[in-house]
């Protein structure tokens, strides 16, 4: 899978770090920080969405985006037809201007959760 070069080329992305894990509910795990292009925790879902429709296999895929006070959280599962390989993953994107993004969505929104215990698996 071109996790590592699909995000490191998106403009929304200043920093990608994509780490292999043993643990088969999630096999990736990518830490974004995110650039100052991205100007709505709505932009930064879009940038995922973008990545993700490069690198996710035809045969099935299926993916979440979960907004929260700390990072945004994306979750994804993806299959190659008529093999037994899959790929399963969370990215976890943050950054220095992030409280910004949560204080306008909050503001025109709702309010956001915290992330859920230590971080996200």
């Amino acid at each position: 899978m071109d996790a590592d070069h699909f995000f490191s080329e998106h403009g929304a992305f200043a920093t990608v770090d994509v780490r292999r894990r043993e643990d088969v509910t999630s096999l990736l795990n990518v830490t974004l920080s995110i650039s100052e292009r991205v100007q709505s925790l709505q932009d930064l879902a879009h940038a995922l969405g973008d990545v993700w429709r490069s690198i996710a296999y035809q045969h099935f895929e299926a993916s979440s985006v979960t907004w929260f006070r700390e990072a945004t959280v994306f979750r994804f599962v993806t299959v190659i037809s008529g093999e037994l390989f899959f790929v399963s993953g969370t990215a976890r994107a943050s950054g220095p201007h992030y409280p910004r993004l949560v204080e306008a969505f909050e503001r025109d929104f709702r309010l956001l959760d915290p992330t859920p215990g230590n971080g996200v698996r």
